[in-house]
């Protein structure tokens, strides 16, 4: 076998940039994923599977808030992307996954609409629920 590389000085500098690369390419893919703030809230099912349980103003809230979402990031939502839930207080929420893309693969945000008794939206956040490649 012919050793491509004879100066050692050289192969270490090619190992310590193979090496550099890879940790590099690590650390970008292991971003952290944002935390689920509706942990302990039980589910009721998706808009694909279940009508609304909430009523008709949550929906009418909830479809103005896709409706006013950037072209690109609405295009990414259908009824299997809309999960409902209730916390043991009765609070309610509406959970929207939504893809953004970017140069080298894309993000899935989750949004969560979280509503009062009296079905009024009291709070909204979103954050990183996955990654994918592009």
């Amino acid at each position: 076998m012919k050793t491509l590389i004879k100066n050692p000085v050289n192969r270490f500098w090619l190992t310590f940039a193979l090496l550099l690369g890879a940790l590099t390419l690590a650390a970008g893919c292991a971003t952290r994923l944002g935390r689920n703030p509706l942990e302990g809230w039980r589910g009721l099912g998706s808009a694909y599977r279940t009508n609304c349980p909430f009523g008709q103003a949550i929906i009418d809230d909830y479809q103005s808030y896709i409706q006013n979402l950037p072209v690109k990031e609405r295009l990414s939502v259908s009824d299997f992307r809309i999960d409902f839930f209730e916390s043991e207080t009765s609070e309610r929420a509406v959970t929207i996954k939504v893809d953004s893309y970017g140069t080298f693969g894309g993000k899935e945000w989750t949004h969560v609409l979280i509503y009062d008794r009296a079905n009024k939206r009291i709070k909204s956040m979103k954050y990183v629920s996955g990654h994918f490649l592009s």
